[in-house]
This record gives C-alpha cells, structure tokens and sequence, in this order.
C-alpha cells in the first residue's frame, strides 16, 4: 500500500463520520481532503519519477506489516476431574432378590433374622426358611404379606393369625406361617395358576393396592440384609 494513500486511511479515520450523499458538508471537512488528495497526487508524481522510492516505500510498509503482525493465542482448555461417589448396591438390585411368590431364594435364615429384627416376628427367620424349602415359596413373599396383614407383626388378628386370614386361628406363630405356605402351593393358588403376586392379590385380598405394597414390602426387607 503506498504510504500516502495508508496516511489518508488513518486520518480519515480520525475525522468524524460523515454519511455518504449528505447535503451541506461542513467547509472545514472539504478543505481537509482537498489537501489530502493533492498529498496523495503528489507522492503518486514521486515514485513514477522515482521507482527505486516505490521499491523502498513497499519494502518499509511490508517490514511494518511483519513488525504489527500479531501472532494468535492458544485456545488453553482446561479439564476438571470429577469424583463420582458410588453407592454399595445391596443384593436387591443384584438380581439376588426373587421379586416372586414361588421358589427358593438365596437367603439364609440369617438374613431372614436381619429382616425381622424390630419386628413383631422376630426372631423367627428359621421358620420362614424351613416353610420356603418346605413348599417352595419365596420366604421373603411370605414376611412381606405377614409385614403387610399385621402391621409390621406388631397388629395381627387373634390365634396368632399374621396373614390376616379371617376366621381362623393358630396354635402357634410356626404353624401360622407354614400353613401359609401350603395355602399358597396348594390348589387355590399354584395349582389354579395364579403364579404372580397381581394375580394373587387378586384373590387373597379386595382391592388393587395390595400386591404393589406387598412387593414394597418385600424390598424394604431385602435392603434390611443390604
């Protein structure tokens, strides 16, 4: 770029701006660049008398482009590590847990004891496991109806009856529960092919709620274990 023409940019840029086709320019902006053309037509005379001045007037304005050239900064990203906190995931959601009213689950008598702890039937994981091996139903199905009919087996009906069975009673606590694991392997449930929780709910108790607090039950017991 010639150096005249580069001063012109510069100063015009100084200059206050003025819209292009306005009327009535004040004389002070047209006197200025009228100076500023006869400046520029007079360096244009200059290096084509001179064309050695051309060459040097081009070399100095591409030295001063290289001197004003600014190099572009490095975009510095930086990453945060993040700890994520994991949570012991009890043997409920490992698949461990038989979310069903039939079969032998993988819990000891123990762990039935842990279950029952605080409870009305504490103390009798054994019985609950004996009756699970015995007729094949999910003792952690069977606690969590007791939990469920006895009010955490701190409320159940006369005679030692924790399954809200109206109308019958027990001799003892044992015998309610083992009658209630040949009552549900027998002909009135198993055998009939109600195999589900729903589909027992459906008969053992009025109502639609019935099976979704049971198997509420059920996994509220399963996270006593962990």
């Amino acid at each position: 770029m010639c150096v005249f023409t580069y001063a012109l940019i510069v100063i015009t840029l100084m200059l206050p701006a003025v819209k292009l086709g306005e009327v009535n320019v004040s004389s002070r902006y047209s006197f200025d660049t009228q100076i500023l053309e006869r400046a520029s037509a007079k360096g244009s005379l200059l290096t084509k008398k001179n064309p050695k001045l051309k060459k040097d007037i081009n070399k100095s304005d591409i030295s001063s482009k290289k001197k004003t050239a600014v190099k572009p900064k490095k975009i510095v990203t930086h990453t945060k590590k993040v700890r994520v906190a994991t949570k012991k995931i009890s043997r409920a959601y490992e698949g461990r847990v038989l979310m069903a009213p039939f079969g032998v689950s993988n819990y000891t008598s123990e762990d039935y004891n842990k279950m029952l702890k605080g409870t009305g039937l504490e103390g009798y994981g054994n019985t609950f496991k004996k009756m699970e091996i015995k007729y094949q139903v999910n003792g952690l199905y069977a606690i969590a109806v007791a939990m469920h009919e006895s009010g955490l087996g701190k409320d159940p009906l006369k005679g030692n009856n924790y399954f809200g069975m109206i109308g019958m009673k027990f001799d003892s606590i044992s015998d309610n529960i083992y009658y209630f694991g040949h009552l549900m392997s027998g002909g009135l449930y198993k055998g009939s092919g109600l195999t589900t929780i729903s589909a027992i709910g459906s008969r053992y108790c009025v109502g639609d709620t019935w099976s979704a607090k049971v198997e509420t039950h059920m996994r509220e017991r399963a996270h006593k274990v962990g």
